[in-house]
């Protein structure tokens, strides 16, 4: 199953159709869920729900990518993986030796290993300086077996593969309930809360990636991110 966050922006729209071509042309059995994040207009909803494996999730998301993850592993929860790309994101190959193997989590691109994880350092795109990534970690973990760390690894642009064993942990663990995300600063924080969490699940997202760069680059042969100031 493909996890897709949405805020329609009618020049991206074609974009957008290239990521669902690709998808049904390199993994044609496979769902496409749709979260749409509140779009100012969301009538290109009916013109992608005629598609074969596309599903418009029933309810908004508020909470950027990591709130529509958390709402569809919470509804579909028997599905053999999840995947969570952008609206900008297109398939170049099937995926499967990533896809069809006992590990249960991948990131897309490489996410480090060991780096300072507790800080987004300099001035975010909303004015934010330094942000705190520790203490909201802090209120997200709650009631959950995670611990906030200030060192490790970070999902970039939280695009993963995480499959059904991972995906129960994650429900159990209650981590799913606790997602809020108010602005985009704080949605980049959980580039490096995701590191945190499947780090502690015995992923590290510097190991189990499937692009060894940390960014997009021209030589990838698995999938293409374009629009990069825009998630």
């Amino acid at each position: 199953m493909f996890i897709i966050p949405c805020k329609f922006n009618e020049d991206m729209f074609p974009i957008f159709e290239e990521t669902l071509d690709s998808i049904e042309k390199y993994r044609p059995d496979d769902k496409i869920v749709i979260v749409d994040s509140f779009s100012d207009d969301d009538s290109y909803l009916s013109k992608i729900e005629k598609r074969k494996n596309v599903i418009i999730f029933e309810e908004k998301n508020k909470d950027f990518p990591p709130g529509a993850f958390a709402k569809v592993l919470l509804k579909y929860q028997e599905e053999k993986f999840y995947c969570l790309i952008h609206d900008n994101t297109a398939l170049k190959s099937s995926l499967e030796n990533f896809i069809d193997n006992n590990h249960q989590f991948y990131s897309f691109f490489n996410g480090g290993i060991g780096n300072d994880i507790s800080t987004i350092y300099g001035t975010s795109s909303i004015g934010i300086v330094n942000y705190d990534v520790i203490s909201y970690a802090d209120k997200m973990f709650e009631g959950t077996k995670y611990k906030s760390l200030r060192f490790g690894s970070c999902v970039p642009y939280h695009h993963c593969i995480v499959k059904n064993d991972l995906a129960k942990s994650l429900i159990d663990s209650k981590i799913l309930y606790n997602i809020s995300v108010e602005h985009k600063t704080q949605d980049n924080a959980w580039e490096r809360i995701f590191g945190m969490i499947f780090e502690q699940e015995g992923y590290c997202a510097g190991e189990y990636c499937i692009d060894k760069n940390y960014g997009p680059t021209d030589n990838n042969v698995y999938f293409e991110k374009k629009c990069l100031n825009r998630s």
